[in-house]
């Protein structure tokens, strides 16, 4: 097991292993846990608990499906508009990729202080969740207040709106791929909120 504090130390131990199930709903049913990685990561939070245990969590759980469906909505995404087919190691030629459009150098700080290497759906999850931790998020989520969510993550994904008719970064384009020069837009407020209630989120405003 990989103990990972927010002060960035790192405490390994050896010998476990786990996974965690979920379905995406931007691309079909698939497995949150299954992965080239044999490492049971366990991110220390204020609360103390777990990156992966917060998986389990239903609201966080469905902001995560959200936040895939606004960015592309696949683990094998790139920012340049096309797939990857290898997931054992970040994209090479991509910003950013994936369900969770991780950046390349968010990508370098999190998988040295992990100790994970591959670009699996399980450690794709795990940094999803640790930057949605990240953004102040995931407390607000596990009140249900889905609003102030949404304004956290606005701050960390631009395809996440900053509220109810405010679009996110209007003036940010897409450096490469087909859609170059293009604006990136953010999903529709409505739309997101929808799409979260869906995935079995809940919302104490709703």
């Amino acid at each position: 097991m990989v103990d990972v504090s927010l002060s960035g130390s790192v405490t390994v131990h050896a010998g476990s292993s786990g996974s965690a199930s979920s379905s995406v709903g931007a691309g079909g049913s698939q497995d949150r846990g299954t992965g080239t990685t044999s490492a049971d990561v366990s991110y220390s939070l204020l609360t103390g608990t777990p990156a992966q245990n917060l998986l389990g969590n239903a609201n966080v759980l469905a902001f995560l499906h959200t936040i895939t469906k606004a960015e592309g909505g696949s683990y094998y995404a790139t920012n340049s508009g096309g797939y990857t087919s290898d997931l054992s190691h970040f994209p090479l030629t991509s910003d950013a990729a994936g369900a969770y459009q991780i950046e390349a150098t968010t990508y370098a700080q999190l998988s040295a202080q992990l100790g994970l290497h591959d670009w699996s759906m399980h450690t794709q999850d795990l940094m999803g969740v640790i930057n949605l931790y990240q953004t102040g998020a995931v407390a607000a989520l596990e009140k249900g207040n889905l609003a102030l969510a949404i304004a956290d993550a606005a701050h960390q994904w631009a395809a996440i709106p900053k509220g109810s008719g405010v679009n996110n970064h209007s003036d940010m384009t897409y450096s490469k791929g087909v859609h170059a020069g293009q604006l990136q837009p953010s999903m529709d407020y409505t739309a997101l909120v929808n799409y979260y209630h869906s995935q079995g989120g809940t919302d104490i405003n709703h």
